[in-house]
């Protein structure tokens, strides 16, 4: 079953709170090892930026289909690395 707008919308403001929180820091592990500190994330703000462009894509095909528009969208012609 397709997702509906309202689906991807509350993706969306999950994706955007959880982009907030790694770039302020609350998402990051530090770990103390031999004297040394070790800070990681489980994903990177790149990974989460391009899966908020991913589902911003998604919703404007989802209400076009919802509102019977056209549901292709527009060829990308850049490759996210």
């Amino acid at each position: 079953m397709a997702e509906t707008a309202a689906d991807i919308r509350a993706d969306l403001v999950v994706l955007r709170a959880a982009r907030t929180k790694l770039a302020t820091g609350e998402r990051i592990k530090e770990v103390m090892r031999s004297g040394r500190k070790l800070a990681n994330s489980e994903v990177s703000l790149e990974d989460l930026t391009n899966l908020i462009a991913i589902r911003e894509s998604d919703l404007a095909a989802a209400e076009a289909a919802e509102a019977g528009g056209k549901r292709r969208r527009a060829i990308r012609l850049g490759w996210p690395n």
